[in-house]
């Protein structure tokens, strides 16, 4: 017997004791408090709950900390900053001239990435044009029924904006503020007015044509102001947030190559939260390739 599993708890703070962490402070669905001792922790629970739960234990930025209550232990300024996801602009619309039939996979079912400069470009890809049949439009606009209508979703592959995740306060309860930062650099409004090209460029090809009748949004767009203002209602995440808890050989890094974290002994992170920038597209493999490498070493070190 080597694993135990508890169902239903949550770690309110870890339990630190010199340059080590002696356990954890866990909470159960009764609110019953136990403490869980142990002589390593691997904290995987992602790019926005992996830093709360250090800053819950007084692992963070010690401004932050003062300001939800919490006593700053390690200043550590780095934890919750260099936020990143994707954003997908949803949608480029059309009305589609004959039934579109369902999806039996997923309803985004092919992503193309290439060169902002143009479709046939080399090199690092800068954004992403995808399929989408379902069709998909963010909260602001009203979606045509299924099967009437389908979608080009538009993106940057590496934006440079970047944002924060931060605890309210020192309980599980406490709601975390954050603040994505979506589109805030120059660079990534320029490559998404780009992206936007480029699915309407795709769109109204000749091939086609036998399923477009007509392109339903963004329409007419006069200015980068007026296309700057539909891509920032149209944009949704791709649920790829990372970056929290970066991994790197300078100082203010969070963990170091083994994922370890700087300031203790036995810490180790192993989610997206080590991952110092965005993958091209979605991170899941990343992810898998972090945990799986973390593991191999784990056994051998054993």
């Amino acid at each position: 017997k080597n694993l135990t599993i508890l169902t239903g708890s949550r770690v309110r703070r870890l339990k630190l004791e010199g340059n080590q962490v002696r356990g954890l402070e866990a909470v159960g669905r009764q609110g019953r408090v136990e403490i869980l001792l142990a002589d390593q922790i691997v904290l995987c629970a992602g790019a926005l709950e992996s830093p709360a739960l250090l800053m819950r234990s007084g692992i963070g930025p010690h401004d932050i900390l003062d300001a939800a209550g919490v006593s700053c232990l390690i200043d550590m300024p780095e934890v919750g900053r260099n936020l990143q996801d994707h954003l997908l602009g949803a949608g480029n619309l059309y009305a589609a001239r004959k039934p579109v039939p369902t999806s039996r996979l997923q309803h985004s079912e092919s992503m193309a990435y290439m060169r902002a400069d143009g479709l046939t470009g080399t090199g690092q890809p800068e954004i992403v044009v995808g399929c989408g049949v379902a069709p998909i439009v963010s909260e602001c606009f009203q979606a045509p029924a299924a099967g009437t209508a389908y979608s080009l979703l538009f993106g940057i592959t590496h934006p440079t904006s970047r944002g924060s995740v931060r605890i309210s306060g020192p309980e599980l309860d406490d709601r975390l503020i954050i603040d994505p930062a979506y589109l805030q650099s120059d660079r990534d409004r320029a490559l998404f007015r780009q992206a936007l090209d480029a699915a309407r460029t795709i769109g109204h090809r000749d091939e086609l044509a036998g399923w477009r009748e007509r392109e339903l949004l963004p329409g007419t767009l006069n200015s980068a102001a007026e296309m700057d203002d539909f891509i920032a209602r149209s944009v949704i995440t791709h649920h790829h947030p990372c970056g929290t808890c970066r991994m790197g050989k300078d100082t203010d890094a969070v963990v170091d190559a083994d994922l370890r974290l700087k300031a203790l002994d036995n810490l180790f992170v192993v989610d997206a939260s080590v991952m110092p920038s965005l993958t091209a597209g979605p991170i899941h493999a990343a992810v898998l390739a972090i945990a799986e490498t973390f593991a191999r070493r784990k056994i051998l070190l054993s």
